[in-house]
């Protein structure tokens, strides 16, 4: 019983583990999504010049994943513009569907939205690229430290639970 009981610690640790890895390899996916959609809502927005409307919308068809979910949140959310200001939608949205995106990563989206509908096109450009190249380096700078963090995430509670099961012996 005994026996039982070390190995059911050990597997619980390993799973623990593994589960910091999946939250890390998906707050890496979400930011890999939502710097791809800055990057076409910059380019449609600098070629197209559509309405925010048809902007959000064509976007959101063109991302991925949760990005796209996100788009497609604001653009819902317009119908309430006039009771709130677009970059309150867009904060509300961004808080609602992008769980999984890191906090600073998130705030710097939350930035990109307050110059959106608000100041003249190159503005909101100079705006949206700014955002993006920060989000950028931020995801940049997470993917060097990846195998790292990973290898961090899954040791350190693997030996608390080995160090646990030993313990108990």
């Amino acid at each position: 019983m005994k026996n039982l009981g070390l190995v059911m610690i050990l597997l619980a640790s390993v799973g623990i583990g593994l589960s910091l890895i999946r939250e890390r390899q998906k707050q890496l996916r979400a930011l890999r999504e939502v710097c791809d959609a800055l990057s076409l809502l910059r380019f449609e927005l600098g070629t197209n010049r559509a309405p925010l409307a048809q902007l959000l919308s064509v976007t959101a068809q063109r991302s991925e994943g949760c990005a796209a979910a996100f788009l497609l949140a604001v653009m819902e959310s317009l119908s309430s513009l006039g009771e709130r200001s677009f970059s309150r939608l867009w904060e509300e949205a961004a808080l609602r569907t992008l769980p999984d995106l890191p906090k600073d990563e998130l705030r710097e989206l939350i930035a990109a939205g307050r110059a959106l509908g608000r100041f003249e096109l190159q503005e909101q450009l100079d705006a949206l690229s700014g955002s993006e190249g920060r989000l950028k380096a931020m995801l940049e700078q997470a993917e060097q430290k990846r195998g790292e963090e990973l290898r961090i995430r899954f040791a350190l509670p693997t030996a608390a639970g080995t160090l646990l099961a030993l313990l108990l012996i």
